[in-house]
């Protein structure tokens, strides 16, 4: 049983790579983003709608892992280490194995993809890239994130 927490810049392509990983493992996808247009009518995307959505993510994520389903987490940068920790150690609560990748490619491929795809988050623009890619926190050298680069997929 996995754990599987993608990180990563607004338009890296943790998404894509996510359904890949599903559609090739079988493993449930969770999206934050998903679950909160799910949740919330109109959102505002506010701090505390965000905790929500991550909650309910984790809640999720915490009841497949009991029936042994292997897991995926995206659709948040997990910029912040509180919330890469958050997702460690529900893995290590339920006993399952822990896998951070951390999806990476150039800027103007990012800035490139948010510009011209539809997705869930309203506030996903070039502006949320900047201001993610300001307040990201480092990985610590116990975290030890696979570093995938995503310039050439298709997302």
């Amino acid at each position: 049983m996995k754990l599987i927490c993608i990180a990563g810049l607004p338009g890296t392509g943790k998404t894509h790579l996510a359904k890949h990983i599903a559609s090739q493992t079988g493993a449930i996808r969770l999206s934050r983003d998903e679950i909160r247009a799910q949740m919330f009518e109109t959102p505002d995307y506010s701090k505390h709608e965000k905790e929500i959505a991550f909650g309910a993510m984790l809640f999720l994520a915490r009841q497949f892992l009991r029936q042994g389903r292997d897991v995926i987490l995206e659709g948040m940068p997990f910029s912040r280490r509180e919330e890469r920790d958050a997702a460690r150690e529900l893995a290590l609560e339920m006993g399952a194995d822990f896998e951070l990748i951390h999806c990476i490619c150039p800027e103007e491929v990012a800035i490139k993809r948010i510009a011209s795809q539809e997705h869930p988050a309203a506030d996903r623009n070039v502006d949320l890239y900047y201001r993610v890619r300001e307040r990201f926190e480092p990985f610590g050298h116990d975290e030890q994130p696979v570093e995938i680069d995503t310039s050439q997929t298709e997302d």
